[in-house]
């Protein structure tokens, strides 16, 4: 046999599993790229939440020194 011959058939004796990981490999990157998505939102949101709450508010007194934002 000839190492195509060896390789081929390897893989389609194995194509079970390689089809395994490929869908293992594919559902992993969509998670991820969701959970990317969702916690930029979220952080965009309690940014903008945040700086509703502060109401305008530019700077504050804290240990005995101004701190500007």
């Amino acid at each position: 046999m000839k190492y195509r011959q060896i390789g081929l058939s390897t893989f389609f004796f194995h194509i079970r599993s390689h089809f395994a990981v490929f869908l293992g490999v594919i559902i992993g990157s969509a998670v991820l790229t969701g959970a990317l998505f969702v916690g930029d939102s979220l952080r965009r949101s309690l940014l903008e939440h945040s700086l509703e709450q502060l109401n305008g508010v530019k700077q504050r007194w804290s240990v005995g020194r101004w701190i500007e934002s």
